[in-house]
């Protein structure tokens, strides 16, 4: 997925138990559970920030989940509006990712949504209040 590669035979799923393997389900002896693999059971799991990063995504920007408390006391709604906002194209993008890596988009059709998502941020940043889409797209190089 990091790579930018589709492995759709990987992420193909029986319709029926008895039509073959499912390694992504639960309580399969063969299950693949790659937050277990990553965490090896010591509580610690990827981060939405940590995923995005790994796939050339920006991230976060400049607020970080752990602000957010602070600065609702502070009564920096706007902060917290924008940190939201960057966690929601931040996940987009390692949705349209993750859907890529199953089969499910060609390549033609996961670039061009690529570029048609580039392309509305970039009419939203020049609206003079997105300052943080003007810094996330700064930081998603082409």
């Amino acid at each position: 997925m990091v790579n930018e590669v589709t492995a759709e035979k990987f992420c193909l799923r029986p319709a029926k138990p008895w039509e073959g393997r499912d390694y992504f389900y639960k309580y399969s002896e063969e299950h693949l559970d790659l937050l277990s693999l990553f965490s090896k059971g010591n509580g610690m799991s990827p981060k939405l920030d940590e995923i995005a990063k790994l796939c050339g995504f920006p991230g976060k920007i400049d607020v970080d989940g752990n602000q957010v408390v602070d600065l609702w006391l502070a009564g920096e709604l706007a902060k917290i509006i924008e940190y939201n906002q960057i966690d929601v194209l931040n996940t987009y993008l390692v949705w349209l990712r993750t859907v890529y890596f199953c089969g499910k988009l060609s390549d033609e059709k996961y670039f061009a949504e690529l570029e048609i998502f580039r392309d509305f941020l970039k009419a939203e940043a020049a609206d003079d209040d997105k300052r943080h889409i003007r810094q996330f797209l700064e930081a998603w190089p082409e």
